[in-house]
C-alpha cells in the first residue's frame, strides 16, 4: 500500500504530460554540440526521456536516491533477528510484542501521504534528508529502551520516518530516471530483501561478540549507523528533481541540476504554461490513482503488494 500512496506524486504523473513532439532523438549521452532551453517541466522530462542509458555522475547519484530504500527495509526488519530476546528481557507481553511488530508498517501508512504533500510543497531532497535524522532518533531511542513505552515510541518515529521516505524516494527515482530505464524502478524489491539480509548477517556478527540478551539493541542501533551514513552521503551528493523545480518556475536552478546529474548543455527559457508554485496540493490530488488511466494501476499495485507483505511478515515475524 505504501508504494500505491508514492506513485502519486511523481507529479500526475510526469511522464505522461510529456508530447512525444518535444521529446528529442534518444542516445545514450546528451549532445553538447547546441543548447538546449528548457521552459516548463514538461521541457525538463523531456530532455531526461533523450537518454538510453544512465552513467557517472547520474547512475552514482541515482543509487544513492535508492539506498533510502534499503534503509526502509533494515530498519523495518531490525526488531526481526533479537525479537526473542528483546520478550524476556523487557518482560513483554503477547499483545505489546504484536503493537512493536506492527508500529513501524502501520504508522508508514499514516505518514506516506503526508510525504507526498511535503514533497510537492520543498521539493524532493529535504524530506529525504529530514528522515534519515527521525530514523536515527527512533533508532537510538529503541535501543536504549528499557521498556514497552520508549521502545513503542521509538518505532513510531521509525514508521514515521519510513513512510514519507518510501514515498518521496519513490517520486525522486521516477523523475531521475528515462522513460526507456522505468524498469530499473524495480530494483527497490531486490534492494528490500538484500537489506534484511543484511540485517540478518549482521546480527549474526554481534551474535560472535557475545554480547547477550542485547543482541536486539545492537542490531537496532546499527541502523542509525546506516541513517546517519547515508544523510552525510545524500546531503553532499543528491540533486533536487530537474521536473520539480521546473514545474515550480525555478528555471535557473532546473537547468543547473538537469547539467549537474546528466552533463546536458542546457539554460532556462522564458516560461511557458505558468508554474505550479501556487498550487496548493491536497488529499484530493490522490483521487487521481481511482479514476481512469490510473484505477487499473492502483488495483494492480495494491493486490501486489498486499499479498507480499502478508508472507514476508508471517515468515519474517
Amino acid at each position: 500500500m505504501v508504494f500505491v500512496c508514492a506513485f502519486v506524486i511523481s507529479g500526475p504523473l510526469a511522464r505522461d504530460l510529456n508530447p512525444p513532439e518535444r521529446r528529442l532523438g534518444m542516445s545514450d549521452a546528451p549532445v553538447a554540440t547546441s543548447t538546449t532551453r528548457i521552459r516548463n517541466a514538461a521541457d525538463a522530462a523531456g530532455l531526461i526521456d533523450t537518454l538510453t542509458r544512465l552513467t557517472g555522475r547520474a547512475s552514482w547519484i541515482w543509487f544513492l536516491a535508492l539506498a533510502g530504500l534499503f534503509l526502509d527495509a533494515y530498519s523495518n526488519a531490525a526488531l526481526g533477528a533479537g525479537l526473542s530476546p528483546m520478550v524476556k528481557q523487557l518482560g513483554l507481553s503477547p499483545t505489546e510484542v504484536g503493537l512493536l511488530t506492527a508500529m513501524a508498517p502501520a504508522i508508514a501508512i499514516v505518514s506516506n501521504p503526508f510525504g507526498g504533500w511535503l514533497a510537492a510543497r520543498i521539493g524532493r531532497v529535504k524530506p529525504l534528508l529530514m528522515t534519515k535524522v527521525v530514523f536515527a532518533l527512533g533508532a537510538l531511542l529503541t535501543a536504549a529502551g528499557s521498556d514497552f513505552q520508549t521502545v513503542f515510541a521509538g518505532r513510531a518515529l521509525v514508521g514515521i520516518a519510513y513512510g514519507i521516505d518510501f514515498a518521496v524516494a519513490m517520486a525522486l527515482l521516477a523523475e531521475y530516471t528515462p522513460a526507456s530505464l522505468k524498469g530499473r524502478l524495480n530494483f527497490w524489491q531486490g534492494v528490500w530483501y538484500t537489506a534484511t539480509t543484511t540485517n540478518l548477517l549482521l546480527t549474526l556478527v554481534f551474535y560472535r561478540f557475545d554480547v547477550g540478551a542485547d543482541i536486539w539493541r545492537w542490531s537496532v542501533a546499527s541502523s542509525a549507523a546506516f541513517a546517519l551514513a547515508l544523510f552525510l552521503l545524500q546531503l553532499t551528493f543528491l540533486v533536487e528533481s530537474p521536473t520539480w523545480l521546473a514545474a515550480k518556475g525555478r528555471l535557473r536552478e532546473s537547468a543547473a541540476a538537469l547539467r549537474r546529474l546528466y552533463g546536458f548543455a542546457v539554460q532556462e527559457g522564458p516560461q511557458e504554461g505558468g508554474s505550479e508554485g501556487d498550487r496548493r496540493v491536497g488529499i484530493r490530488d490522490a483521487g487521481v490513482l481511482f479514476r481512469p488511466p490510473y484505477l487499473p494501476r492502483t488495483v494492480l499495485s495494491t493486490v501486489i503488494s498486499l499479498t507480499q507483505a502478508m508472507q514476508y511478515f508471517a515468515v519474517g515475524w
